[in-house]
């Protein structure tokens, strides 16, 4: 009985060792054929074909909160030649016009290249018709926030880079000949145009900026030729509208290669650098002081300041303002004042109240921007350094970005908003792939100082330093500033205006800077207000 079983094991275990290479090669066969077939079948027609890539290789689009393309994409026809299965005539055409090599045996030409001319209406084999995308058309809008891709080196910047894989399609878009061992079109496959593996990419970014709202603000920094920057913000939502940065540069330039290397003046967004703020900065200093019930507290301004460090700070061209109390300082932005003002709320409550509001840290948009600087206690050993701290000069650096957010918080009753410049991403079908929702923080100042400061900014306009752009017909509210900085041991002056207007009835941020290197606007008839107070006023007349 046990040579019997014994028997059976032997045959049971002859017979698994003869079927498992079979299993083994039935398996191999089965991952091959059905599992990893499409794969390798895509392979051997890519080694059978002759295959153009299309620039860009399906990029996805950078679109404004209305889905309308910032970069103002456009097609043009292009002439694709496959040399190798060119007949006699076509190839010695192709030869006047192109320098063919071995290594190379696709062409193509635009539709400004005399060979379609010479080629005829003739249908010839080995060439064929396709539409190929212009990334940046001429009316493209907000390079600073698109960004570019430069094809000649794959540099890029702005959102272009910040969303690069998100943007990109994968696998090359192409159009290619199927050809077999001959050369020859193969019949049923000819030509063949290639997409990626995933029907949904690439994706498309959709931002905040307003088209209108941006092409505006372009113009008129455009008009005035001036450097700066401009940002344009909705205050509940946090959605930046516009931001525009001059010098500009054109997108289009860089893709195409007119433009081989930029120029970092043009490049550089202006509205996510830090500068100066000069007087915007005494808002900080006003809300600080309703907090601490300072409002009706006076000092008499004899036009300067003398601290006890043997620096005197002057109010604009010495002016002697008399006794004024809080609202008066802010509305005639008197320096004496408020370097009293500072002494009084100390180094402390300076920089605690900047860094609730925001001031020195990066809001978190993907545009690589800079934090700036609110000086710590020890950075204000002397009177001197605190005093010009505090009518924001010194160590003190805020973005226009910062700033616009600082009066988006006021006109929220106190309430901090982050700024959001993208808020959702599709697929190539327009279904949504992610989204980026609004945020907002935490209170900053009690709504009853946000209600006061908003009445104190109204003032400015209305009868203060910002009165030359009051406009009966929609409501203005801001502060001015002028800041002294040094480039290059040249003194300038940076100007500045941040405040809200509703211009079309609807509530918006908007910051203005204007760099100090170029000569101020020429003054318009019946003003006198600063170069930033004037683009000011012309981007609200122009959305009005």
């Amino acid at each position: 009985m046990s040579k019997r079983i014994e028997r059976q094991k032997r045959i049971v275990i002859l017979t698994l060792l003869f079927f498992l290479p079979v299993f083994a090669l039935l398996g191999r066969l089965f991952q091959l054929q059905i599992l990893e077939g499409p794969q390798y079948a895509r392979i051997a027609v890519n080694q059978r074909s002759l295959r153009y890539d299309y620039k860009p290789t399906g990029r996805g689009q950078i679109l404004d909160r209305e889905g309308v393309s910032l970069l103002d994409s456009q097609w043009k026809p292009v002439t694709v030649f496959f040399e190798p299965i060119l007949d006699g005539e076509t190839r010695e055409i192709l030869s006047r016009h192109a320098e063919t090599r071995p290594d190379q045996s696709v062409f193509a030409f635009g539709p400004e290249s005399t060979i379609n001319r010479e080629l005829g209406d003739m249908p010839r084999e080995g060439v064929i018709s396709a539409l190929e995308q212009v990334r940046y058309g001429y009316n493209s809008l907000a390079p600073h926030v698109t960004g570019f891709v430069q094809q000649a080196t794959n540099n890029m910047s702005g959102l272009e880079r910040a969303f690069n894989d998100e943007l990109s399609a994968g696998r090359p878009f192409s159009v290619a000949a199927i050809v077999d061992a001959r050369g020859n079109l193969v019949e049923g496959l000819g030509y063949r145009d290639w997409r990626g593996d995933d029907a949904g990419r690439p994706y498309s970014i959709i931002t905040t900026i307003d088209s209108h709202i941006q092409a505006t603000v372009e113009q008129v920094l455009g008009d005035a030729d001036l450097s700066g920057a401009v940002v344009v913000m909705e205050p509940q939502s946090g959605d930046i509208l516009a931001m525009a940065s001059y010098p500009d540069f054109k997108p289009r330039s860089l893709y195409t290669g007119l433009e081989v290397q930029y120029d970092r003046e043009n490049h550089l967004n202006k509205a996510i650098r830090p500068y100066e703020p000069g007087s915007v900065f005494k808002t900080v200093l006003t809300a600080a002081a309703l907090e601490e019930n300072m409002a009706s507290e006076t000092y008499y301004c004899t036009g300067a300041i003398e601290l006890s460090d043997d620096t005197s700070i002057p109010c604009y061209e010495n002016q002697a303002h008399g006794e004024v109390d809080l609202r008066q300082a802010l509305t005639v932005s008197c320096n004496v004042y408020f370097v009293w003002l500072g002494q009084k709320l100390g180094r402390e409550t300076l920089q605690e109240t900047a860094e609730r509001f925001k001031l020195g840290s990066v809001t978190g948009i993907p545009l690589g921007e800079h934090a700036g600087q609110i000086p710590s206690p020890a950075q204000m050993p002397f009177l001197g350094d605190l005093g010009n701290a505090s009518i924001g000069q010194g160590k003190v650096q805020a973005t226009p970005l910062q700033i616009t957010r600082m009066m988006a918080t006021i006109i929220n009753n106190g309430r901090d908003v982050y700024p959001r410049l993208v808020s959702e991403l599709i697929d190539s079908q327009g279904n949504t792939v992610r989204e980026f929702r609004v945020y907002t923080g935490t209170q900053v100042i009690h709504p009853a100082v946000s209600r006061s400061l908003r009445s104190m900014l109204t003032d400015v306009v209305q009868s203060g330093t910002g009165s030359r752009i009051y406009n009966p017909d929609y409501l203005i509210a801001g502060k001015t500033g002028t800041a002294q900085a040094t480039i290059e041991g040249k003194s300038i002056e940076h100007s500045w205006f941040a405040g809200y207007a509703e211009p079309d009835g609807q509530p918006l941020v908007i910051t203005v800077f204007l760099h100090g290197k170029d000569n101020p606007l020429e003054p318009e008839p019946g003003r006198d207000a600063t170069p930033a107070t004037q683009i000011f006023r012309r981007i609200t007349d122009n959305l009005h």
